[in-house]
């Protein structure tokens, strides 16, 4: 049984089947300048788990898987099998293994968007970035330059940073962007 207080209405449950994955209740809680307003409220029974605070597989949506794959393997040196899937309509895909057992995908974004079932969209560099933290100040320029040989556009080169740290930007070659980080407070253990 749940009870919950909203102001002076009490919504009480009982015998709520416990194989629900979702019980959805909609109350008319008060009137608004002649509107009805609605609250709908979701509660999820305790049979399904939260989710694990982890994140096993980043997958970037590419215009040109094999372009890509020689700029991430060849121009940064992440390890790869290369291409698999290719036998697959719309399955190509290359996987890196990166450290802490992540891996890094490269799939073309036209069915990256299909698999999705999302229109196919142009990639929003300001959307997010990825963070690469390294050991010293020294590294950040180097995988700077490396990045940047490997035809990846700098868009801030290296500096000090107001929050303590050293760190610059790029722009892969489909405009992801890339955060390579020196944090003396989040330093990579390997």
């Amino acid at each position: 049984m749940w009870t919950i207080p909203l102001e002076s209405v009490t919504l009480t449950f009982s015998n709520c089947p416990a194989e629900s994955l979702a019980i959805v209740l909609q109350v008319q809680l008060l009137r608004y300048k002649d509107r009805r307003m609605l609250i709908t409220f979701k509660f999820f029974t305790g049979k399904y788990k939260n989710m694990k605070p982890r994140i096993s597989v980043i997958t970037l949506g590419v215009k040109n898987l094999e372009r890509s794959l020689v700029f991430y393997r060849d121009g940064l040196g992440l390890e790869t099998e290369g291409v698999v899937g290719a036998e697959l309509d719309g399955y190509a895909v290359a996987f890196f293994k990166l450290e802490g057992g992540l891996v890094l995908g490269l799939w073309a974004s036209k069915h990256l968007a299909s698999d999705a079932k999302i229109p196919h969209m142009i990639t929003n560099s300001s959307a997010f970035s990825i963070g690469h933290n390294v050991k010293t100040r020294e590294e950040v320029d180097e995988v700077m330059k490396r990045a940047e040989m490997a035809g990846a556009q700098i868009s801030d080169p290296p500096s000090d940073r107001p929050w303590g740290g050293y760190s610059g930007y790029f722009k892969d070659l489909d405009e992801h962007l890339w955060d390579v980080v020196w944090n003396p407070q989040l330093l990579p253990e390997t």
